[in-house]
C-alpha cells in the first residue's frame, strides 16, 4: 500500500488580498442593473473618514449617550457617500428623466432610494471589488 502525499499548495497572502490603491481612491464601475451602472470608490478611505468625521462633528454633543435622529443620520451618511464613495453614474434615470451626476443629484437619490444606498454601501465595503488580482485580470480580459 502506497502513501499518496499532496503536495501542499502555498497561497501568498499578499498577492491574494493585496487591494489596487487607486481604484479604492477613485472607484470601479459596478453594474446595477442593465445598462445602469454606478463608479464606487472604497469605504473607510483616509478622504472617507476625515468626511465622515467632519460631518457628525457638530452633532457630537448630541451623539453622548443618545442616538441621533435617523432622518438626520441618513441626510449626513448620503452627503458623505456622494462625497467620497460615489464618483459617477450612467443610465440613471429617475421620475422619467436621465439624471446628469452631480454631488446635490447623488445626495437626492440616495436620500429617496435607502436600498440603492444600502447596496453602493455594500460594495464599497466589499474588499473583493478592490482585490488587485481581480482588476488585473479584468483589464487583461477587456485589453484582448
Amino acid at each position: 500500500m502506497s502513501e499518496v502525499q499532496e503536495e501542499a499548495k502555498v497561497v501568498d497572502l499578499k498577492a491574494m488580498l493585496s487591494t489596487h490603491q487607486e481604484t479604492e481612491r477613485n472607484g470601479r464601475v459596478m453594474e446595477f442593473a442593465p445598462g445602469v451602472s454606478f463608479t464606487i470608490a472604497r469605504a473607510n478611505t483616509p478622504e472617507y473618514q476625515k468626511e465622515l468625521r467632519a460631518a457628525y462633528q457638530p452633532y457630537e454633543m448630541l451623539l453622548r449617550g443618545s442616538e441621533l435622529d435617523p432622518k438626520i443620520d441618513a441626510k449626513l451618511n448620503a452627503q458623505v457617500i456622494a462625497k467620497t464613495i460615489l464618483k459617477g453614474w450612467s443610465g440613471v434615470v429617475f421620475d422619467g428623466k436621465e439624471l446628469e451626476f452631480n454631488y446635490q443629484n447623488a445626495v437626492q437619490i440616495l436620500l429617496d432610494l435607502p436600498d440603492l444606498r444600502e447596496w453602493i454601501w455594500q460594495q464599497a465595503n466589499n474588499p473583493v471589488n478592490y482585490r488587485k488580482s481581480r482588476i488585473d485580470a479584468a483589464g487583461k480580459d477587456s485589453a484582448g
